[in-house]
C-alpha cells in the first residue's frame, strides 16, 4: 500500500530533515537551551561493574566539573535509594544481577505513569550502556533516550551528553506548550520526533514506517509497542496500522482517510471499537 523506504539516499534525506527540525527548534529556543547548559546536571550511573562506574564518572568530570554524579551498583539499589525524579540523566547498564536495566527502566516508566505524567516528557533521560548490542532494540520500548556500547569512549559519551542537554531543554519547552515527543531510532541514530507531526504508523514485517508531516521515517520494532506507548489519541484500526485520531478526515467500514490523503485499511473486526473510541475522542 505504501512504498518501502529502502533506498539509502531516501533514508539520508529523512535523517537530514529530522536534523533540520531539531536545529530549528533549538534555534528558536536558544535562550532556554543555553539556560539548560548552564545549569548543573544531576546524573545517575547504575552499573554493577565498579570499573565502568569509575570510567564514566571520570569522563563526566573531565567534560564538566560542575556535573553532580550519583552512583548505584544495582537496579535494586537505584530503585530503593534514589530520588529518581531529581536525576536529569541516568546512565544504566542493561545486564545487571537479578534486576536488569530493562526491567528497572520499565519500573521507572510505570511509576511516572502512575503519577499521571508522561514518561516521554519526564526525567531522567535513560541512556543504556551495554556490551550486548543485540539488546539495544528493546531499549526504545522502555522510552530510552539513547545507548552507548562498551567500552564507552569519552567522545561518544560527550556527544550523547550534549544531545541530552538539548533534549532536557526541549522537554521543558514541551511542558510549557503542551507538546510531546517520542524517541525514534533511524539506523544508528536516535531522534526526538514531535507526536503532533505523526499521521500514522504502518507495520511491514519487522519494520515500522512512521508517516509524518515532513516525510516517512523507517525504523524497527513492533507496532503493539507503539500502541501501548502512545495512548488513546491513537487507535489500532488494523493489525498493520496505528493512526492518530485527530488526523482522520473521514472513514467507513473498510478504510480511514487521513489528513495527508492516505487511505488506511480498516479491519472489519475493529470498526465498532474504532467508532466508539473516535466518538469519545471528538467529544473531548
Amino acid at each position: 500500500m505504501t512504498q518501502s523506504l529502502c533506498d539509502a539516499s531516501i533514508v539520508d534525506i529523512i535523517v537530514k530533515r529530522l536534523l533540520a527540525l531539531k536545529k530549528l527548534r533549538a534555534y528558536v529556543y536558544e535562550d532556554i537551551i543555553m539556560t539548560q547548559k548552564n545549569a548543573k546536571l544531576n546524573i545517575g550511573i547504575c552499573d554493577d561493574e565498579a570499573g565502568s562506574r569509575q570510567l564514566i564518572t571520570t569522563y563526566l568530570s573531565e567534560i564538566d566539573p560542575e556535573i553532580m554524579v550519583e552512583l548505584f551498583s544495582s537496579g535494586e539499589e537505584l530503585l530503593a535509594t534514589a530520588d529518581i525524579s531529581s536525576l536529569d540523566v541516568l546512565f544504566m547498564d542493561i545486564a545487571m544481577g537479578k534486576k536488569d536495566g530493562m526491567s528497572v527502566a520499565k519500573e521507572i516508566s510505570d511509576s511516572i505513569s502512575a503519577n499521571g505524567k508522561s514518561p516521554r516528557m519526564s526525567k531522567p533521560l535513560i541512556i543504556f550502556i551495554t556490551g550486548i548490542p543485540d539488546r539495544i532494540g528493546d531499549a526504545f520500548g522502555v522510552n530510552a533516550f539513547d545507548y552507548l556500547i562498551k567500552p564507552v569512549s569519552r567522545d561518544k559519551l560527550e556527544s550523547v551528553l550534549r544531545r541530552a542537554e538539548k533534549e532536557l531543554a526541549l522537554l521543558n519547552i514541551g511542558k510549557a506548550d503542551n507538546t510531546e515527543s517520542i524517541m525514534v531510532q533511524v539506523g544508528g541514530s536516535v531522534f526526538s520526533l514531535n507526536i503532533d507531526e505523526i499521521y500514522y504508523f504502518e507495520s511491514a514485517n519487522r519494520k515500522i514506517i512512521v508517516h509524518t508531516k515532513t516525510g516517512n521515517i523507517e525504523t524497527y520494532g513492533r507496532i503493539s509497542d507503539w500502541e501501548n506507548r502512545l495512548g488513546n489519541d491513537f487507535f489500532r484500526i488494523h493489525r498493520s496500522y496505528l493512526i492518530q485520531m485527530k488526523y482522520v478526515k473521514k472513514y467507513n467500514r473498510t478504510e480511514a482517510e487521513m489528513a495527508d490523503g492516505s487511505r488506511v485499511l480498516m479491519s472489519k473486526y475493529k470498526y465498532q471499537e474504532f467508532l466508539s473510541s473516535y466518538m469519545e475522542y471528538v467529544s473531548k
